[in-house]
């Protein structure tokens, strides 16, 4: 062999070399991206197993069901097979079944074998999906089937991932163990093959000898005109061509597509050209698996409503999939200018410190995390988590991020609902808690004042007017009914007052208190009432409405000390479910509203949180009591209403008080009024735990001519009502007693004396006499503390009631 062939036999072979070599680079670089993305995409994955017997029924189901198909791991179990496959795919499973026992027919064939079958499925939505399904026969122990068990994979968004998996390894041992490229020397005039390699012989399933009595055109498979291509081509000394896609066709007449590269030279005198051949059928089908894989990549992202991206910090690239377009409303082609203008839609007050947190997760390769507001097309921001993996090379230095993005904007909303919710709550069981405390303080403090004002009624009944301690008793009478109204103020709070409610005109009793209104807000205050028309009745104390419109008037006046302007109105309102769910307190339904707004000087956020709690004040020492609100709070929350309180600082406040609406019936009778009462001779049983109460009660009532017998407890009651002889006109005791309450003690006594009249007195009461602190109708109550006139009138109504 000459110089000149040993020169041509090693440009032949550096030229292959330089193929397989460079090619080997790109499969290689190829095949570690695909491993990464498909590793990082399939980690998560979760598949069904489940059980049926022989009937098809499903006797055991994993709680991935839920996930790939919608039904619960309950519902699941209550189905077949043929509920769960399409037609075409339960036909197809029920062949292989029997196909598999047919087996057992046979002795000698083996059993046990796996079946793995792609079939389609239905989800609870009623849509379909595509799944991968391994199956196998139950056997009991004398081999005899009795059930399948199987594991099934949702592959309709990744329609073919395990197999692309498969492919990609077998493609990766190709790449190693695979011949070289098809090398020919052919001569450019005539288009004959001059030489051909053992893998050219390979490829076209043709012995070398073969192969040098064609012409390149013959191995094509294309049309004529096309076959020109190749050997006209111009004929430049060193020039290389590449011919991407051509169609080969092999001896047996397969049809297979080649990459061609080219490079010309002059052999002999003779313009030759050497090509490597190339075929490209495996690359062709993995680029095109590869695009059906982006495009499952891409329909994962959308089911599962996330953004995915992958992105260079430095570059600036990006690329975007999965549900971009339904979160912020951008397809992906619009979002031109990749990472830049990505930053740019990110909220001002976030980005530096957002952009910073990309920057260090690129320099460091660590995970990316963060949570920012991101614009929307429609101009609305949406709160966005963001969460980045750098993928690396084989220096570990990062290459891009590759990151999934979810909207998390009505699932903070839900937690801010939730967290203010329980705002709300705390705050209701702590007044609750002081409420009971309240009551409980009152009702002791209202026995000691009952003896307060009752003995110093009958010190001063026995006292001239000019008696020198007149006056001294009358201000020590004053004092202890100022002090029962600080109590009747706290059991208001407490909703233990006792309270005597009516259908009510809502307007009527605010028309009446209007000139008492002015009167106390004085002239620099401009009072304007508004009535509504046709305004649904309340059924309330009217003393607890007094109460609440006086409190609301002087809070309103301190809060003007310059003049302003007070405003009541009255409305018809309905709250629906909506707004229930916003003030967890309000109960649906139609409400008659009463408001009352100045233009005082406001409260603060801080005040407000405190504004119902009893003796919390901002006024001066000796300028309230800090009860006026907190009473106002009990009166409604004990006519089943609520309360909503507006304010703001230098702006005013508005209070809203919102009040069931009853249907209007008959009016009632008006109370007699009081009168002077004549002496009595009746016999009275007093049950009075409370010294100083019981002693003052009989000295009033003996000295008005009324027999007295006295018992400090229900079974020394119960004793002398047994023992006495007739006759027993009347039972005066105390609601709350140390074992039996008054209404337990006046039941036990009717046994004996079913003629027996009843009077109960009590500083408040739970649910022994009154329901929610509203008297029972037909019950006869004397609220701590009393007058000696309010004591006697209510023993002299009590005693001529028909029993």
């Amino acid at each position: 062999m000459s110089a000149s062939d040993d020169r041509d036999q090693t440009a032949m072979e550096l030229g292959k070399a330089y193929q397989r070599i460079a090619e080997l680079e790109r499969q290689l670089a190829r095949i570690q991206e695909e491993k990464r993305k498909y590793r990082m995409v399939t980690e998560n994955a979760t598949d069904i197993i489940w059980i049926v017997n022989l009937d098809l029924q499903f006797t055991f189901i994993s709680a991935a069901v839920e996930k790939v198909r919608g039904f619960t791991v309950a519902e699941a179990l209550q189905e077949r097979l043929t509920d769960v496959l399409t037609p075409e795919s339960y036909s197809l499973t029920l062949h292989h079944f029997q196909q598999e026992l047919a087996r057992d027919q046979d002795p000698d064939r083996p059993h046990g074998r796996n079946l793995m079958l792609e079939l389609a499925q239905y989800r609870k939505d009623g849509s379909t999906i595509w799944t991968e399904n391994t199956m196998k026969f139950i056997r009991d122990d004398a081999n005899r089937p009795i059930g399948v068990i199987g594991v099934t994979r949702d592959i309709s968004a990744r329609m073919k991932t395990d197999k692309d998996l498969r492919e990609s390894e077998e493609r990766y041992r190709q790449l190693f163990e695979s011949e070289s490229d098809s090398i020919f020397l052919i001569d450019n005039e005539t288009g004959r093959l001059l030489e051909a390699n053992a893998a050219a012989t390979a490829m076209y399933q043709m012995s070398r000898e073969e192969l040098l009595t064609k012409k390149n055109t013959d191995l094509s498979a294309e049309p004529e005109d096309t076959r020109r291509v190749t050997v006209s081509s111009p004929v430049i000394s060193d020039q290389i061509i590449t011919i991407p896609l051509r169609f080969h066709r092999k001896k047996d007449g397969t049809v297979f597509p080649v990459e061609i590269t080219g490079r010309f030279f002059v052999r002999k005198g003779r313009p030759v050209h050497i090509a490597a051949i190339r075929d490209i059928t495996e690359r062709l089908r993995v680029e095109k698996e590869n695009r059906e894989w982006k495009r499952r990549y891409d329909l994962l992202f959308l089911s599962a409503g996330n953004i995915v991206y992958e992105c260079n910090p430095q570059t600036g690239e990006a690329e975007w999939g999965g549900s971009i377009e339904a979160i912020l409303g951008y397809a992906p082609a619009e979002l031109t200018g990749g990472y830049h203008r990505w930053k740019e839609l990110i909220h001002p007050n976030d980005r530096e410190a957002i952009v910073r947190r990309y920057d260090e997760s690129w320099e460091r390769g660590t995970k990316f995390s963060a949570e920012y507001r991101c614009l929307r097309k429609n101009g609305h921001y949406v709160l966005l988590q963001d969460t980045g993996y750098p993928l690396l090379d084989e220096q570990g230095r990062p290459e891009r991020i590759l990151g999934v993005i979810n909207d998390i904007t009505d699932k903070k909303a839900a937690e801010e609902n939730r967290r203010r919710l329980e705002e709300q709550l705390v705050q209701a069981q702590k007044m609750e808690s002081i409420g009971r405390l309240a009551g409980g303080v009152a009702h002791d403090f209202n026995n000691i004042l009952t003896g307060i004002i009752g003995y110093a009624e009958m010190m001063l009944t026995g006292m001239a007017d000019d008696d020198r301690s007149f006056a001294e008793v009358t201000e020590i009478k004053k004092a202890a009914e100022r002090a029962a109204t600080l109590t009747a103020q706290l059991l208001a709070f407490s909703r233990k007052q006792l309270i005597d409610p009516k259908i009510l005109d809502l307007n009527l009793l605010v028309g009446q208190s209007v000139r008492m209104i002015q009167r106390l807000i004085g002239e620099d205050i401009d009072l304007q009432f508004t009535a509504a028309p046709d305004l649904g009745r309340v059924k309330v104390d009217a003393g607890q409405i007094d109460q609440i419109l006086i409190n609301l008037a002087v809070n309103a006046r301190d809060a003007m000390p310059r003049g302003g302007k007070l405003v009541i109105e009255t409305a018809n309102t309905e709250i629906d479910a909506a707004f229930c769910r916003r003030h967890p307190y309000a109960t649906p339904g139609c409400y008659t509203m009463l408001a009352m707004s100045d233009t005082g000087c406001g409260m603060t956020p801080e005040v407000m949180q405190h504004l119902f709690e009893p003796f919390f004040t901002t006024k001066e020492r000796g300028k309230g009591t800090g009860l006026g609100l907190s009473m106002i709070y009990g009166i409604v929350k004990q006519n089943n209403g609520f309360i909503n309180v507006y304010s703001e600082l230098n702006q005013g406040t508005s209070f809203k008080i919102y009040l069931p609406a009853v249907a209007v019936t008959s009016d009632q009778p008006p109370a007699p009024d009081p009168h002077d009462l004549p002496p009595g001779s009746e016999t009275i049983l007093l049950v009075e735990d409370e010294e100083v109460v019981r002693g003052m009660v009989r000295q009033i009532l003996e000295d008005h001519g009324y027999r007295v017998w006295l018992a400090t407890t229900a079974e020394e009651a119960q004793a002398l009502a047994f023992a006495a002889e007739p006759p027993l006109d009347l039972l005066f005791t105390d609601v709350v007693l140390p074992t039996l309450n008054g209404r337990q003690l006046f039941e036990s006594l009717q046994v004996k004396w079913p003629a027996l009249r009843v009077l109960y007195m009590s500083g408040y009461t739970e649910n022994a006499i009154a329901h929610h602190g509203v008297v029972d109708e037909g019950v006869m109550f004397l609220q701590k503390p009393f007058s000696i006139a309010s004591l006697l009138r209510k023993v002299r109504e009590a005693l001529e009631r028909k029993p």
